[in-house]
């Protein structure tokens, strides 16, 4: 039985997908950290304005498919704030995992 060797560092050679795949990774990571500081300070306002705003303002905010019925306006956008958090986090990862694939098949022997 051959004896299996590593190979040098030297040798190995970066494949042209392999470069794809990490300029397409990070533009969705930049677009991903925009959209959860988005969201962060949503519901950093969210709760300024719970804190500080009126306790009997009735809110129904329709978002994204999400009904959000409140008292304070404060809540409404804390709430608000962690929709846009998880729905950038979901949709940048599933568009990852899709990018990941496409490449997967196209460079598979």
């Amino acid at each position: 039985m051959p004896k299996l060797q590593r190979e040098l560092p030297e040798n190995l050679e970066t494949k042209e997908y392999v470069t794809h795949v990490q300029t397409q990774t990070m533009a969705r990571l930049i677009i991903m950290a925009f959209g959860v500081v988005a969201g962060v300070i949503l519901a950093g306002f969210g709760v300024v304005l719970a804190l500080n705003g009126a306790a009997n303002a009735t809110s129904s905010i329709h978002f994204f498919g999400q009904t959000i019925d409140t008292t304070s306006v404060g809540v409404a956008c804390v709430a608000m704030g962690a929709i846009v958090v998880t729905l950038t986090i979901q949709r940048v990862l599933n568009s990852l995992d899709l990018l990941a694939n496409l490449f997967r098949k196209k460079h598979e022997p």
